[in-house]
């Protein structure tokens, strides 16, 4: 199977495209460097073993869709493949993943979240700053595993045609849902516009989890903690957030799926 990504300028005027083969990896977001490069993100599946299937990988293009070099390559259990009773990828909930995005003025923010570590890479000149933060591992908890699969939608189809839908996991998916112990150090890395460096981590308290962050400058000294000040849902769906200009931005389904630009107000947490 051939996947394509097309290159446009802002005024929608047509620039190339280029394809993609599916066995070396499926393309899952791409994102542009102030210096004209492109950071697209990788993954491919191993399909012999279905507890390590996926490869995270970050590849580093030039302006002109042409290959350059792999940036950075993680081995990551996302979710397991099954093929009866039916055909699913069973997604795996906490376990460590790849966090990336892009700052200003053209580098790469990345993050595996076994431990609270932050990369940053120059395009040219690689890895050129790492640092780390402290955090208390949080202990996965029977409710927690409940609300997931509480959480869950279930489609049902025959012959291509919708069936039903049901609210809550079938047996097939509790069977081959895996949870670690504990939670990883933290879900998303978004950089704003000013080179700052916003980690949403796992807290103690789940009820006021998804509001906070903690910030970093540039340098990787951290700042603070802050919070968001309204009815923000996370874990998010990339690439919907952005922090521009002190303000954070996020594209949110309303009940009718109709997608709602909302901006949020940021204060420090003391």
């Amino acid at each position: 199977m051939n996947r394509r990504i097309s290159l446009f300028y802002s005024n929608g005027e047509f620039i190339k495209s280029v394809k993609f083969n599916s066995g070396t990896g499926i393309p899952q977001e791409i994102k542009s460097l102030a210096n004209k490069y492109f950071v697209i993100e990788i993954e491919r599946y191993n399909y012999d073993n279905k507890y390590f299937p996926q490869e995270f990988r970050l590849d580093l293009y030039s302006d002109e869709m042409i290959f350059i070099k792999t940036i950075y390559r993680k081995k990551i259990f996302r979710f397991k493949r099954l093929f009866e009773p039916r055909r699913v990828d069973v997604h795996q909930p906490y376990n460590s993943a790849v966090f990336w995005d892009v700052s200003f003025p053209g580098k790469i923010v990345i993050g595996y979240s076994e431990e609270y570590k932050i990369m940053v890479h120059d395009p040219e000149k690689g890895l050129i700053l790492s640092f780390t933060h402290d955090y208390e591992p949080i202990k996965i908890s029977e409710d927690d595993k409940k609300k997931y699969f509480a959480g869950m939608n279930i489609a049902y189809i025959e012959n291509k045609n919708f069936i039903s839908r049901k609210k809550g996991a079938p047996n097939f998916i509790i069977n081959n849902t895996h949870f670690p112990k504990k939670k990883p150090a933290f879900n998303s890395i978004v950089c704003d516009s000013n080179g700052y460096i916003w980690v949403h981590p796992y807290l103690i308290d789940r009820k006021t989890e998804d509001l906070f962050f903690d910030v970093f400058s540039p340098k990787g000294n951290y700042i603070n903690r802050v919070g968001i000040k309204g009815d923000a849902i996370f874990p998010y769906t990339r690439p919907r957030t952005k922090v521009i200009n002190d303000m954070f931005w996020q594209i949110i389904p309303d009940e009718n799926g109709i997608r709602i630009v909302t901006k949020y107000l940021v204060n420090i947490v003391h």
